[in-house]
């Protein structure tokens, strides 16, 4: 029942990030930038809707967004933003093999968590495993190393990743 349920979660997991490239991929501009302060904060369905309003409108609903997500931060909005796309800079150069890393597993992470506290390496029945830790969140995220180099998450917790 466990196994399902873990695969059940990545299943959904995948199906989100889909998305978030789907829109990505159609996107120019100022958009881009919309989107990267968005990412991970607020779901797919949602930030496709936002992008879709004019120009004006958009404006005005993404501050809103990003006004209450650094008020939850305890951060001024101007010191928000600049540490969200700061943390999708560090997730493309550092996580973007095959795809861009804000797509990847640990860029997801880390543009949602920022960095962790501490990180263990492991290696179990041959297979090397990277364990981040967020004691302030109370969780860990574990990945798994494939044979391509990336780094699969096989724990999830969180609905917006």
């Amino acid at each position: 029942m466990k196994k399902l349920i873990v695969f059940i979660l990545l299943a959904l997991l995948l199906i989100s990030c889909v998305s978030y490239k789907n829109i990505y991929s159609k996107l120019e501009g100022e958009d881009k930038k919309y989107f990267y302060l968005l990412l991970y904060e607020v779901p797919s369905k949602r930030i496709k809707q936002v992008l879709s309003y004019k120009k004006h409108k958009k404006r005005y609903v993404v501050n809103k967004i990003l006004k209450e997500e650094s008020r939850k931060k305890g951060m001024p909005l101007q010191r928000y933003k600049a540490k969200k796309l700061e943390k999708i800079r560090r997730a493309n150069m550092r996580y973007g093999q095959y795809e861009k890393g804000i797509f990847t597993d640990r860029g997801r992470i880390l543009i949602k968590y920022g960095y962790p506290e501490s990180k263990k390496n492991k290696i179990k029945k041959n297979n090397e495993y990277v364990i981040w830790s967020y004691p302030e969140y109370n969780v860990d995220f574990e990945f798994k190393k494939l044979s391509s180099g990336e780094y699969k998450l096989i724990n999830t917790v969180d609905e917006l990743l």
